[in-house]
């Protein structure tokens, strides 16, 4: 028996240097004056300041609050704890900041369906349509919205359809 296990893939170090987190890092270090020599000092950030960090996070994706959070941490043990309490967003909003005619929203594959991309805008067309039923069935803020689907497109649709209403997919 090996001490550890097998080694799958390891990325070049233009890759890494490339990455989302690198740059991420890259944009902590300038914003906090602070120096992350490595992938184990910026986790350790995570850890020590937690509310410091994630506030970093929604600086760094630019989340658009509706209401802005008082705090970014109301302590107290999981599953109790409280992020960005007061704050509201809307995740279907984020989602088509995105929207692009340069690329697919969706790339999809199953066993049963050959590989497709699916657009922005035919994305944005079916949320759309979804959306509007949702309405016409009474669907409001703060409601659930429950489906027994598979990991296809159209669960995609449905959960941002109920999240433009600022309900719950379930």
């Amino acid at each position: 028996m090996k001490d550890s296990p097998e080694l799958l893939w390891k990325p070049t170090t233009e890759f890494v240097a490339h990455s989302r987190m690198a740059h991420f890092r890259n944009w902590l270090e300038e914003r906090a004056d602070r120096a992350f020599e490595d992938y184990t000092a910026l986790w350790q950030y995570s850890v020590d300041e937690v509310g410091e960090f994630w506030q970093a996070i929604a600086d760094y994706f630019d989340v658009i609050f509706h209401d802005q959070p008082q705090s970014v941490l109301e302590c107290g043990q999981m599953p109790d704890v409280r992020w960005f309490e007061g704050g509201t967003l809307n995740y279907a909003e984020h989602i088509f900041r995105n929207f692009s005619h340069d690329r697919p929203a969706i790339i999809f594959q199953s066993e049963q369906h050959p590989l497709r991309e699916i657009s922005w805008v035919e994305m944005r067309d079916q949320v759309s349509r979804l959306r509007s039923y949702f309405k016409s069935a009474g669907v409001h803020a703060g409601d659930t919205v429950v489906g027994f689907m598979p990991n296809i497109p159209e669960a995609t649709y449905a959960f941002l359809a109920a999240n433009s209403l600022g309900a719950v997919w379930s």
